[in-house]
């Protein structure tokens, strides 16, 4: 949401791991935000948020679960062939 201002409204940031939260107009500062770029097929491509962290302690604990995903998106899911690993990173 966007004020007469154009200051960009307050909102609730929370860490993906631990839940904690934060009241901001932007990503807290100090704060991790990891994303991955997606390759859309065309020109382009596009940016997919995978969490903000507030600590490198909460991102640490998340690798398991992004190793996953990763794994998944190489191999597929339920057996069918992703596409290749380049295309999505």
């Amino acid at each position: 949401m966007i004020h007469v201002d154009s200051r960009p409204a307050e909102r609730t940031y929370f860490c993906r791991h631990c839940q904690r939260e934060r009241v901001s107009r932007q990503v807290p500062v100090d704060w991790y935000n990891l994303s991955r770029m997606k390759y859309k097929g065309g020109p382009g491509h596009e940016w997919h948020r995978l969490g903000l962290y507030c600590s490198i302690r909460c991102l640490a604990a998340q690798i398991p679960g992004l190793e996953q995903l990763e794994r998944t998106l190489r191999h597929g899911v339920n057996n069918r062939p992703a596409r290749p690993l380049e295309d999505v990173v």
